[in-house]
């Protein structure tokens, strides 16, 4: 077969097959358009009144605040109160003739120092920091003494004393530590100096 007795025979078979569908379907019944009906509210809802009755109280009846309050439960049973810690007996005290000598109070030991071992070298270094940095905020502070300051000018003034103040009490035992509260106190004096001019 050739190909093309082949394709003139497969569209035959489609002509046949597509007419033979159309011939057996039924048409479609029409579907009948939906009359609009307009929304109409119910009716408004009236609540029926309802007449409240006071209960009635008889005399006979006590009043809540005078009943006895109820039994307790008999479902735990009473445990007793632990025992008590026997008592200690004193030692017998040594007479006379047993007492030893007095001891001689020994030497308080001195007082050990806990904090940063810092090399000398360094300790210079930041005792000349903590030196120049409070010199410098304290002379910002000797500037405003009896000027009229602002609020945020106070509060730097009271931040930068408090700085101060905490380094002098740490130079002792913080080397390191106090020279930084005075480096912080030198910064603000710095802030505080610029808004005087």
């Amino acid at each position: 077969m050739s190909l093309r007795a082949a394709a003139s025979l497969a569209l035959l078979a489609a002509a046949l097959f597509s007419a033979g569908c159309r011939a057996r379907r039924a048409p479609a019944p029409a579907v009948p358009a939906r009359p609009v009906r307009a929304f109409v509210p119910p009716p408004p809802i009236v609540p029926a009144a309802v007449v409240l009755a006071e209960p009635e109280t008889s005399e006979t009846q006590t009043p809540v605040s005078v009943l006895p309050p109820p039994p307790l439960p008999s479902a735990f049973p009473r445990v007793p109160p632990p025992p008590r810690p026997a008592r200690r007996r004193p030692a017998a005290r040594p007479g006379p003739e047993e007492t030893a000598a007095p001891e001689t109070p020994a030497e308080p030991a001195p007082a050990v120092r806990l904090g940063e071992v810092i090399p000398r070298d360094l300790a210079r270094q930041l005792e000349r920091r903590l030196a120049a940095d409070s010199a410098a905020a304290r002379q910002v502070l000797e500037r405003i003494r009896g000027r009229r300051l602002s609020r945020d000018q106070a509060d730097l003034a009271a931040r930068i004393r408090a700085f101060l103040r905490q380094a002098d009490q740490m130079r002792a035992s913080d080397l390191s530590a106090a020279a930084e509260l005075s480096r912080r106190a030198a910064l603000l004096a710095q802030e505080l100096g610029k808004t005087l001019r």
